[in-house]
């Protein structure tokens, strides 16, 4: 399988996000907005072994990468690529991969991430879907600076998806724990953090398909010198998205993104808005 999604919009604070945190100086920095354009592709591959029933190769690579007109600070590169062992039965299947993932950001190679992901996932009945998963995470800050914040990332997650023909809804919960592998880390570097998400695809007319989700956070940081209390964070997101395809694996997209962090400490409060419009291809 193969995807690509190129987009265009404004983002009306550019450079605060969840992501960003970590450049947050003393006083809050100023608030900057920019158009821009962004490509996300996506590929997967699942090579069945045949002497072997039952079994395959599989592997999934991923790059993202936002240009901000008036910020190119804050542009932003990922990639990642995991590859393993997967097998299937009747009603489940298990992916065993090992991860990889790098991130340019602030003008620097600024981390990469490496570990395991495994997946269970278990079909009950014909129509409701069981999602498990797990994460065991090194996390390494590559600029030669932050080392101190490198730190081991552990979480586990599971989640239903409830279909209705090409339409359904899902619920998914995931739990995270960083502990810092120094002990003089960066500010934040060790955190627990749960997330909650729930949305849903529907085709509301003549293949127009509509898009909604919704995702709650809360986190608490500690080795965070600034206060004297930790830092503790809510953070909720509201994605509204629309597609509608023009030609048979060709589709137009317009997407809105809501997101407000709402933080003990004022330097990590924010909220910001997205809007985009682009063109999806997939194979």
């Amino acid at each position: 399988k193969f995807s690509a999604d190129l987009k265009t919009g404004y983002d009306n604070n550019v450079n605060r996000s969840l992501f960003s945190a970590r450049n947050g100086p003393v006083t809050v920095p100023k608030k900057i907005d920019s158009f821009f354009h962004l490509t996300d592709v996506r590929m997967n591959l699942v090579h069945e072994l045949e002497e072997i029933g039952g079994f395959s190769f599989q592997a999934n690579a991923e790059f993202f990468w936002k240009d901000n007109y008036n910020a190119h600070f804050y542009d932003i590169a990922t990639g990642s690529f995991d590859a393993g062992i997967g097998y299937s039965a009747q009603r489940y299947s298990i992916y065993l991969p090992l991860v990889y993932e790098k991130t340019h950001y602030l003008n620097t190679n600024l981390y990469e991430e490496f570990g395991i992901k495994p997946r269970f996932t278990y079909l009950i009945g014909d129509d409701l879907l069981l999602n498990l998963g797990g994460k065991y995470l090194r996390h390494h800050y590559t600029d030669g600076i932050s080392s101190d914040g490198d730190r081991t990332i552990r979480g586990a997650n599971i989640g239903l998806y409830k279909f209705f023909g090409d339409d359904y809804i899902y619920a998914d919960i995931e739990y995270t724990d960083a502990d810092a592998r120094s002990s003089n880390p960066l500010p934040a570097s060790d955190y627990t953090y749960w997330t909650f998400r729930i949305g849903g695809s529907y085709e509301i007319y003549r293949g127009i398909i509509s898009k909604l989700d919704y995702r709650y956070g809360h986190g608490k940081y500690d080795n965070f010198p600034i206060t004297f209390q930790k830092r503790k964070d809510i953070f909720n997101e509201i994605h509204i998205g629309l597609e509608k395809g023009i030609m048979p694996r060709l589709a137009v997209t317009a997407d809105y993104l809501y997101s407000d962090n709402d933080s003990n400490n004022n330097i990590q409060s924010y909220s910001k808005q997205i809007v985009s419009v682009g063109i999806k291809y997939t194979y």
